[in-house]
């Protein structure tokens, strides 16, 4: 995490949740896993460095109504 706080979602219905904040040294492994990213803040934007193993980035976006 560069600046933010963010909440990350995963599970059959996003019942899986981490946290992560700037300034804390976090890694998240999360191999073709559908998650969610949600930004915990209302006032600041979270920024963070994502890393891929292949140089096409792979990305599915879901119906907003996936989890509720």
């Amino acid at each position: 995490m560069l600046s933010g706080v963010c909440e990350i979602r995963w599970g059959a219905r996003g019942e899986f949740v981490a946290h992560a904040k700037a300034g804390r040294l976090q890694f998240m492994f999360l191999p073709f896993l559908l998650h969610m990213e949600i930004n915990s803040s209302k006032l600041e934007p979270f920024r963070w460095v994502v890393v891929r193993s292949t140089a096409t980035p792979i990305v599915v976006n879901v119906p907003n109504d996936r989890w509720p």
